[in-house]
């Protein structure tokens, strides 16, 4: 760790599992459906969240506040750059919308995962809490053992020796 202040603090709550606010508010925008119109752009929870992060969580990456910057940093900033390109060229009325939104969900989320879930500790206490989510999203029943039912002979209008046989 660096001394830099806070830096211990924030070891701390890597090392005990819990999640940044940040990375809350970024799940419950994604469960919750808020949706707003700003001007012709279509605004939802998860992207104004995005909108207000995804500045300060890139340049703290590139500056090495979050640690080494690796070459997935740069292909995930050059795959925007390319993606952005090619909407331009195909469909150049709605492309600088459809970027915006693309950046700012694809990019902003990975660099709200590489800013605040760094440790195993930290992903160990995003996983279950993903997944329970997802199960009730879907509307799953949690898994229960299954009940052993009693086997009842099979029976039929002629009694329960003829109900054995297959007729047909």
């Amino acid at each position: 760790m660096t001394g830099t202040p806070g830096a211990r603090s924030k070891a701390g709550a890597a090392a005990s599992g819990k999640l940044h606010p940040v990375v809350w508010v970024y799940l419950l925008s994604v469960i919750i459906p808020l949706g707003f119109d700003l001007g012709s752009v279509a605004m939802t929870g998860l992207r104004l969240v995005l909108l207000f992060t995804i500045i300060p969580t890139t340049a703290g990456l590139f500056s090495g506040k979050y640690g080494k910057v690796y070459p997935v940093d740069y292909l995930f900033c050059l795959h925007m750059l390319w993606a952005t390109l090619a909407m331009f060229m195909n469909n150049p009325g709605i492309a600088l919308q459809n970027s915006g939104s693309f950046i700012l969900e694809f990019l902003g989320g990975y660099m709200l995962g590489r800013a605040y879930i760094r440790t195993p500790a930290d992903f160990a206490a995003l996983a279950p809490r993903v997944l329970d989510a997802a199960t009730e999203l879907v509307g799953r029943a949690p898994a229960a053992p299954a009940r052993k039912s009693k086997s009842v002979p099979p029976v039929d209008d002629l009694g329960p020796a003829t109900a054995k046989w297959d007729y047909l």
